[in-house]
């Protein structure tokens, strides 16, 4: 870490080097032989701390795979995972600089340079992760030597990492695809992405060059700049969401957010919790409600396979929960919710149709958040209603469980049970001391029944796209 810190400040305190750019931009276009120096010890950069005329020369054919004393190679390709234009990157430890960054401004190549010098080194020290969290925390760290530099311990780090970090602003990060993009965020520790097709932002869907057209011209059209700043505020409610979990609870926190025109939803994408955001709710402005719903589930998923992951056997948090449910589908119906609930004109009691048990109807997401929910389709579901309920509004949650005990006592005694496991939810004494439900084996298979959410991973389109963006197709080039 030091030797790299010291050519970082090498280059930071004596500024950029001098480079002859005619010589190195004939040398980048030549094919070189791997391994191959600069034929001109005129070309070395003394003043950002390294010898340019000791930096062996990539061809591009097969990058290094091994990390020596010499981590620095030039190229006169691109790398096949990254932004048509990328000029420079860290992969496993060893920094490639490309002919539009020797060519790049002074500063610009300081700058360049002193990134990817901790990249290198955050790769030789750490072992691998290519999560969105991790990649996030790497270009955090590389942007702050000084951070970088009293971490006792790296965390993970991608093993590819390319500069800039941003290259599509406002987005941090895009893919272009033949159809449209996925626009990158990535705020403390959440990843959000969207997908945007090109009619969306003003691009002929006829265009034969709709993906030129994006790339190589503005990348701010509408709705993009408000999209990010909603994606911004997106990713830092469901951060704290998840912090103000417990802490047995965080594996089960979803670290990204796929924004879609689907239904919303909590999944798993390769075993790893995923939340899908209809893109309606984040225009409309009603995603808070919709994420302290998505985010709840992560505190159900973790009591319901508590005992045991694989077998997922249900703690008796869980089956107090499924218990309340079952007693809740054997209560009166009463009229399915539509509007949000208004405590001087409530809905009414009786039902004259088609219509859902009040004990299910009082914990409805639309009565509290005015849209959405639909607790009636297991534990699961019964419960991200009602705590996100409890988290979002509690004093109208109680006003609307006090109405619905009108139609049937059974749901005064289930609201009060309710609201008692609602509030200890982050509580583990009190959680120590529940009781297993008289009908545990009914609750119990509640619980299967429902089953484990849905694995996303396997998906090759749609929010498969915004798991693993680069499933995507589209263009393998392209040129401006």
């Amino acid at each position: 870490m030091r030797a790299a810190l010291r050519i970082a400040k090498t280059a930071d305190a004596n500024g950029p080097s001098t480079i002859r750019r005619s010589r190195v931009a004939g040398l980048v276009g030549r094919s070189l032989r791997p391994g191959q120096h600069p034929p001109d010890a005129s070309m070395a950069a003394p003043r950002v701390g390294y010898d340019f005329s000791r930096v062996p020369v990539h061809n591009g054919h097969k990058r290094p795979t091994t990390v020596d004393d010499r981590p620095w190679h030039l190229t006169a390709y691109g790398h096949p995972r990254l932004p048509i234009g990328t000029p420079a990157w860290s992969e496993n430890g060893a920094v490639v600089l490309s002919a539009q960054a020797l060519l790049a401004p002074p500063a610009l190549r300081t700058e360049m340079l002193l990134h990817e010098a901790i990249h290198s080194t955050h790769q030789r020290a750490a072992p691998r992760d290519d999560s969105p969290a991790a990649r996030a925390t790497a270009e955090r760290l590389a942007t702050s030597p000084a951070a970088f530099a009293s971490r006792k311990a790296l965390p993970p780090v991608p093993s590819l990492l390319g500069f800039p970090p941003q290259p599509h602003k406002p987005f941090d990060r895009v893919w272009i695809g033949h159809s449209g993009i996925v626009g990158e965020i990535v705020r403390s520790g959440i990843t959000v992405r969207v997908m945007v097709p090109y009619d969306r932002i003003g691009i002929d869907p006829q265009d034969p060059q709709q993906a030129k057209a994006f790339h190589c011209g503005k990348h701010d059209m509408p709705p993009i700049p408000d999209l990010v700043k909603r994606m911004i505020d997106v990713a830092g409610i469901t951060a704290k969401l998840n912090k103000d979990l417990p802490a047995k609870v965080q594996p089960y926190t979803a670290q990204l957010v796929g924004v879609i025109d689907d239904a919303s939803a909590y999944r798993l994408a390769n075993g790893k919790p995923v939340i899908i955001l209809k893109e309606a709710e984040l225009t409309s402005g009603q995603y808070p409600d919709t994420l302290a719903h998505e985010t709840s589930h992560a505190i159900y998923e973790y009591h319901s396979v508590a005992n045991d992951p694989k077998k997922r056997t249900p703690d008796v948090y869980a089956l107090a929960i499924a218990d309340l449910f079952n007693r809740a589908k054997n209560t009166v119906r009463v009229p399915h919710p539509t509007t949000k609930f208004d405590p001087g004109k409530p809905p009414p009691l009786t039902d004259e149709g088609a219509g859902v048990e009040a004990g299910l109807a009082m914990v409805t997401d639309t009565l509290w958040a005015g849209y959405g929910g639909h607790p009636w389709g297991g534990p699961d579901e019964f419960f991200a209603s009602a705590y996100a309920g409890f988290l979002r509004n509690p004093e109208l949650q109680k006003k609307i469980f006090s109405h619905y005990a009108k139609a049937d006592a059974e749901v005064g005694l289930i609201a009060k049970e309710l609201l008692r496991l609602l509030a200890i939810a982050k509580d583990q004494k009190a959680l120590g001391k529940l009781k297993t439900p008289p009908r545990a084996a009914e609750a119990a298979a509640a619980i299967e029944r429902a089953g484990e959410p849905w694995d996303i991973g396997s998906y090759t389109y749609g929010v498969g796209w915004l798991v693993e963006p680069s499933k995507m197709p589209g263009p393998e080039q392209i040129k401006c």
